[in-house]
């Protein structure tokens, strides 16, 4: 009864938010500043032909964030533009308020938003955080704030939601994994990030395997999974900024296409999971439960 209430609650969080972001786009999008050159932390994103209707709206929630960031990245492949026709103007628009958009010729999905970060911190030295963010949710004012902040205090990847992994020497059993909250804001091993509320890695968590591009044999479409695997190698626990999980409000039209079926409904999260951390023997970092 407790997960329908939630469905019904995030339901109606995601309408009201839709219409104000979509209120500010249409009425209220501002000439002020929306980054800080002296700002420590970036943000770095990606979407593809289906979401570039609504991502004006996802950046509009980023670019009212309280503690600005220094810029905005937004990978794109120049597959998804030509499926989509162009780069819509509202997105555009953004480039003058300092968003970053950077064209590939490849396109390697959801990991555009990590992979290529080396080319853009080689020219930022004093960015010492990277938060990720999906392109389908509405983030809060603080959530950057409160992203960086149990990072910094905690020296660890953190996230608003994840679940905790244990391996029983054979598998993780992922499926009943999802929900499980051992650890609930102290850093551990076990805590798997997943993506959409954000997760915020501090710079030296981040490896020459962000870029790897044998991740499309191991975990295609896992990107949570790839770099957490990078985070432990780097000797980075995770940790969440609540007791809790807090997923976001989401713009509901996304709904159709999420990779949730995909990876969850048809357990290939259970294989990607094994073998990512088989290949770099982090096994042991997970421990046994139950």
């Amino acid at each position: 009864m407790n997960i329908i209430i939630n469905k019904i609650i995030l339901l109606f969080a995601s309408l009201i938010q839709t219409s104000k972001f979509l209120y500010y786009s249409l009425f209220r999008f501002s000439n002020a500043p929306y980054c800080d050159a002296s700002s420590v932390y970036i943000i770095s994103l990606t979407t593809y032909n289906k979401r570039m209707d609504t991502l004006h709206l996802v950046l509009e929630s980023l670019f009212r964030q309280e503690l600005k960031p220094k810029h905005i990245f937004l990978w794109l492949s120049k597959e998804d533009i030509d499926r989509y026709g162009t780069i819509p103007e509202k997105i555009i628009r953004w480039k003058d308020r300092g968003l970053k958009i950077i064209i590939k010729n490849e396109n390697i999905r959801s990991y555009k938003k990590l992979s290529y970060i080396s080319e853009v911190l080689a020219g930022e030295l004093s960015v010492k955080y990277i938060i990720t963010a999906d392109d389908d949710i509405l983030y809060p004012p603080s959530w950057s704030f409160q992203l960086i902040n149990k990072s910094e205090r905690h020296q660890a990847v953190s996230c608003f939601r994840g679940h905790d992994l244990f391996y029983n020497g054979k598998d993780f059993n992922y499926n009943k994994s999802i929900g499980k909250n051992y650890s609930g804001d102290t850093p551990s091993f076990n805590l798997l990030p997943t993506g959409c509320s954000g997760i915020c890695y501090p710079r030296d968590s981040i490896s020459d395997i962000v870029s790897d591009k044998i991740f499309m044999v191991h975990a295609p479409d896992a990107d949570d999974i790839w770099y957490k695997a990078m985070s432990i190698q780097n000797g980075y626990k995770s940790v969440r900024v609540n007791k809790e999980n807090l997923h976001f409000p989401i713009i509901l039209s996304s709904l159709n296409d999420s990779l949730y079926s995909k990876n969850v409904n048809e357990n290939e999260n259970e294989k990607k999971l094994l073998d990512t951390f088989s290949y770099f023997g982090l096994l042991p970092y997970f421990q046994r439960k139950g």
